[in-house]
């Protein structure tokens, strides 16, 4: 009984440490993913550097970004319309 209670707060001690770092290296590197691929020069050194033209070899992306951009577009006016339809109702 002794080891599992001393376990279980090593958990939760490991836990309060563990997940805050992850949070803010997920989020570090999500910035930075923002910021490489805003930037039209980095994105362009893909082709020059490597003489890969992103568009052309992988088809899929291009079909896959503009289904994203269309799908977060909508999104938000969906919930709106959801959250709406759900006040009507109740």
């Amino acid at each position: 009984m002794w080891i599992t209670t001393e376990f279980n707060q090593f958990q939760k001690e490991l836990f309060r440490i563990l997940i805050p770092i992850i949070i803010l290296v997920g989020n570090i590197g999500s910035i930075l993913n923002v910021i490489v691929f805003s930037v039209i020069t980095l994105l362009r050194l893909l082709q020059i550097g490597f003489n890969i033209d992103s568009s052309s070899t992988w088809s899929w992306i291009c079909k896959l970004r503009f289904f994203a951009v269309g799908f977060l577009l909508m999104l938000p006016r969906s919930y709106i319309l959801l959250a709406a339809i759900d006040r009507e109702i109740l």
